[in-house]
This record gives C-alpha cells, sequence and structure tokens, in this order.
C-alpha cells in the first residue's frame, strides 16, 4: 500500500473521528434551554482558573455545560454554593440500603440511582421512599432530575408527617414536568411515593428546601487565552458531556473572575428525542426503539415495541416471530419471518422442488457424458499406441 493512500486513510479517519465528535457536542448542546456568554475581568496569558458568579436565575440551574467556542468542546467544571440553614436528609426504601439511594440527593449528578421494572410480563414498577431530615424542613415542591433514554415516572404521590399523623400533600398525580408543585408543609419525615411503566434513572430526586437561602453560587472552570466560553444552563435530561480530566480548583488565588451577559433562551435547545421517532423521550413509551404510533396494545404504559410478549429475551419491535420464543432468531430463507412462525417458505427452491430434482438429473446427464467423453479418448489413445491404424470415419 503506497503512503499516498495510507495519509489519505488517516485523513479520512480523523474526518470520521471530528463528526462523531461534532455530533456529541451538538447533542449536549440542544439539551440545554438557556445560554449566555461569559465575559472575563482581564485578559490572560496563561491558563487561569475563571471563578464566574452566577445570577439567582442562572444559579437554579442544576446542571450546567461550559463551551469553549474555539475548540468547539465542551470543558470540566465546579460549582461551588454557599448556603444557610442547609439540613442533611437520609433516604431509604423498602429493600433498598441508604447507601445506594444517597446519589438521588448528593448533588452529585455523575451519580445515578436506577429504579428497573419487576421481572413480569406487563407489571408496572413502583417504589416508596422515606426522607428523613435532620430537623423539619419547609418544602413545596420535589425536584426530578432524570438521566438520558428514561421516561418521568407516571404518577407520583408526597406524604408527609404532621403532628404524629401522615397527611397526604400531593395526591396521585401525573407528572408534567420535571418539578412537581405542593402546598407548603413543614415536617421532618417526607415519603415519596413513585409508579413507572419505564425502568428509571435519577441524578438527583430532591425535595426543595424553601427554608435554604442560597448566599452564592459560583462556577470555576479553567480558561485558556484568547478563547471565548458560552455557558449553557438548564437542561431537560443530563446527558454525559466528554470534558477531559478535571483541574483540581484548589489554588484561586490568581483565578479571574468573570460574569455572564447577553443570557437568552437556548436557539438549539430541542427536546430530547433519542429513536427519532418524532416524540420526546419523557413523553415517549418507548424511547429507545422508534415508534412514532406509540401503540400500547395492553395499555401497560410501554409500546408494544418495547415489550416481549412471547417472553423470548427479544423486545417486539425487533423480533422476527414476535409471538412465538424464538431467542436464536433463526431466518434460514431470510424473509424476515423466523423459522419458528414462518408458515410460507420463500426459498425458490422450498416452492418449487422440482427444482432441486431438475438440477440433480442435469448434473448426472453431464457427468456421464463427461465420462463417456473421457473413455472414448482413453480407447483411442490404447490402439495408437499399439500400432494400430484407428478406423477412418466413414462418411
Amino acid at each position: 500500500m503506497s503512503r499516498r493512500l495510507i495519509g489519505l486513510l488517516v485523513l479520512a479517519l480523523f474526518a470520521v473521528q471530528g463528526t462523531v465528535l461534532a455530533a456529541g457536542t451538538s447533542q449536549v448542546q440542544s439539551s440545554f434551554r438557556s445560554t449566555a456568554d461569559v465575559a472575563l475581568s482581564r485578559a490572560i496569558v496563561v491558563p487561569t482558573i475563571a471563578s464566574v458568579t452566577l445570577p439567582a436565575e442562572v444559579a437554579d440551574s442544576q446542571v450546567f455545560g461550559v463551551y469553549n467556542t474555539a475548540d468547539d468542546a465542551f470543558l470540566p467544571y465546579e460549582v461551588r454554593r454557599a448556603a444557610s440553614n442547609a439540613v442533611s436528609v437520609q433516604v431509604t426504601g423498602a429493600g433498598l440500603e441508604a447507601a445506594a439511594l444517597a446519589p438521588l440527593t448528593d448533588q452529585n449528578h455523575a451519580t445515578v440511582v436506577d429504579f428497573p421494572l419487576p421481572e413480569i410480563p406487563g407489571a408496572q414498577g413502583s417504589v416508596t421512599l422515606q426522607y428523613e431530615f435532620e430537623v423539619p424542613i419547609t418544602s413545596d415542591s420535589l425536584r426530578m432530575s432524570l438521566s438520558q433514554y428514561v421516561v418521568r415516572p407516571t404518577a407520583i404521590t408526597i406524604r408527609a408527617d404532621s403532628n404524629g399523623q401522615t397527611r397526604t400533600v400531593l395526591a396521585r398525580t401525573r407528572p408534567e414536568g420535571n418539578t412537581v408543585s405542593f402546598p407548603a408543609l413543614t415536617s421532618r419525615v417526607w415519603t415519596v411515593s413513585l409508579e413507572f411503566s419505564q425502568p428509571l434513572r435519577f441524578t438527583e430526586l430532591t425535595l426543595v428546601n424553601t427554608d435554604v437561602v442560597e448566599t452564592s453560587a459560583t462556577l470555576l472552570f479553567l480558561a485558556q487565552p484568547g478563547k471565548s466560553y458560552v455557558l449553557y444552563s438548564n437542561p431537560e435530561v443530563v446527558i454525559p458531556q466528554e470534558t477531559g480530566e478535571r483541574p483540581q480548583f484548589s489554588d484561586l488565588k490568581a483565578a479571574v473572575s468573570g460574569s455572564l451577559s447577553g443570557g437568552k433562551a437556548n436557539n438549539t435547545y430541542k427536546p430530547a428525542d433519542s429513536d427519532q421517532d418524532g416524540i420526546a423521550d419523557l413523553s415517549d413509551n418507548c424511547p429507545r426503539i422508534a415508534n412514532a404510533d406509540q401503540a400500547d396494545i395492553d395499555t401497560s404504559g410501554r409500546g408494544d415495541v418495547c415489550e416481549d410478549f412471547d417472553q423470548d429475551g427479544v423486545m417486539q419491535g425487533t423480533d422476527n416471530c414476535p409471538d412465538v420464543p424464538n431467542r436464536d432468531q433463526a431466518d434460514i430463507d431470510r424473509d424476515g419471518a423466523g423459522d419458528a412462525c414462518d408458515t410460507e417458505e420463500s426459498r425458490v427452491t422450498e416452492q418449487y422442488p422440482w427444482i432441486v430434482w431438475g438440477g440433480l438429473m442435469f448434473a448426472v446427464l453431464v457427468f456421464a457424458g463427461l465420462f463417456y467423453v473421457a473413455l472414448r479418448r482413453h480407447r483411442q489413445t490404447a490402439t495408437t499406441s499399439n500400432g494400430e491404424t484407428p478406423p477412418i470415419n466413414q462418411q
């Protein structure tokens, strides 16, 4: 292979890689609802930590994206919040260890808690969580932060202990957004019941403490000379960002201060639609497999293409025998219908068996003809070698 050809192949690989990375960046950008430019207070000549004070309308966002416009890449960052009246909380649930549920309230969106569906055909999932605070808090809303490829719970019920009695503060409700509001109540023990028809994955699930007063929120990231930055905030779902290695953010003595300007709605925002079927993930009854019709014949809350009615381990949307178990998905005639349920043979040789026998007979005749020709030539050769003149063919 010539050096020129090798060089072209290397360039092609880099081009493909760049396209993949750009697509990932674009997907992250479109998940945020708001955007603002980052303005540094002075020019820098070496990489320097930027310390950006977040205004109240932006600080409420739980996840951000720090975007380097020159390099078309997201950067690692850290948000430091100073708050008064913060109260520790422990989350428990039946059959679930507190340590496993701690990520629900750790303010770290890189950690997640999964709630799988029961391994029973058509069964709905449910879980009841108890939030026990160190001291009573006043709350008026539950805030959900969902990971990618998931759907909101189908129903939420919230109760709280009040004067020794359990009181329902939010009757069974289907959430229409990531924040569910209810009349403010003060309690130390709260119970959140979730019902779901798709597996759940939360990065955070917190009861908002209205007594907490956030005094400041500061965003830290490593700025480079001659680069410009945009801050994305308020995402619909949390999409993992490829950000590279995270700086320590320990020495802030030489940090350059910054502020936000030009805050506006993100014009590239679009609701997450992982399977590209035109239905937003949070409303899609099957977010991983395209099903624009949202068909749900058993009204389970899961789209038919995400069900496994014949219990063979293959989802309806990809099962070549959706009503007959066939884990191996064998399809000898490759007509799209698995052998276990294929009632019509698509191979020509099976539809017309005489073709096979005709082919065999033709092969036998050809072989016999070749054998006759070879035998005749052998006899002629033997006669010539004995000194006999082969007979002259009569015309």
